[in-house]
């Protein structure tokens, strides 16, 4: 795996942030 830091965050990443901010949300509400 390259560690190319250009893209600022990749895809994948900001999938698994939006993931993590759904499951909070769905926990809290």
């Amino acid at each position: 795996m390259k560690t190319n830091k250009q893209q600022g965050f990749s895809l994948l990443e900001i999938l698994i942030a939006f993931s993590i901010l759904a499951l909070s949300l769905g926990i809290l509400l």
